[in-house]
């Protein structure tokens, strides 16, 4: 008598290709988000980010200013000045001006390819990274005023002369 037994489904691995040009955010290397920035001083914000694509950035990729609070950022900034291996991770840096009015500021940035397409980071590899300060207002610094003292000036009278003494 024939038996029928079932045969196991044979899996098929799927391979999910890795795009070219993807970051993931590692950390803020400094001013965290809401750090306290002095009105209208120049600082230089760092991020750490991993290359998380398959090309190798290079010294043609640079991060670029997207939205929000430019904060007086440039055009574009190198990524590096070598090569990021896929995987690896690297400081990107930025000089920024901090705004002279008090107040809360956010700006969006993200990496650019040779080719000029704009990447980011996420799992679509298109969420911005960011840097959020805050600006203080002013603190009332106290002024010392001088009081104006006078000296007081005793006169004694003797018949015939007369002294005037002045005290310190």
């Amino acid at each position: 008598l024939p038996t029928n037994t079932s045969q196991p489904p044979t899996l098929t691995p799927s391979i999910t290709p890795v795009p070219c040009n993807r970051a993931e955010f590692v950390s803020d290397v400094n001013y965290p988000d809401m750090t306290s920035v002095l009105p209208a001083s120049s600082f230089t914000k760092t991020w750490r980010l991993q290359n998380f694509g398959s090309c190798t950035w290079t010294s043609g990729y640079s991060i670029v200013y997207v939205q929000g609070d430019r904060l007086g950022a440039p055009d574009f900034t190198p990524v590096t000045s070598g090569t990021v291996a896929s995987g690896a991770q690297v400081d990107v840096s930025i000089p920024l001006v901090a705004p002279a009015v008090p107040g809360t500021y956010h700006g969006d940035f993200m990496l650019r390819a040779p080719d000029g397409t704009r990447f980011g980071i996420g799992p679509a590899g298109n969420d911005v990274f960011w840097v959020e300060i805050v600006v203080p207002p002013p603190t009332s610094t106290p002024t010392f005023t001088p009081t104006p003292t006078t000296t007081p000036t005793f006169i004694i009278l003797i018949p015939s002369i007369a002294i005037t003494l002045i005290s310190p």
